[in-house]
């Protein structure tokens, strides 16, 4: 496994699925209770 980005890909730090899922705004705020759901369980 190669840590080192490839240079067909663009320099951007890679971001897990669920986090690309939802904007910025809510990953930071989760006012829809994402994140509440784990917690609570």
């Amino acid at each position: 496994m190669q840590l080192s980005p490839s240079p067909s890909v663009p320099s951007v730090p890679p971001v897990p699925q669920k986090e690309k899922a939802f904007p910025a705004s809510e990953r930071l705020f989760p006012m829809n209770g994402h994140y509440d759901e784990g917690a609570s369980s």
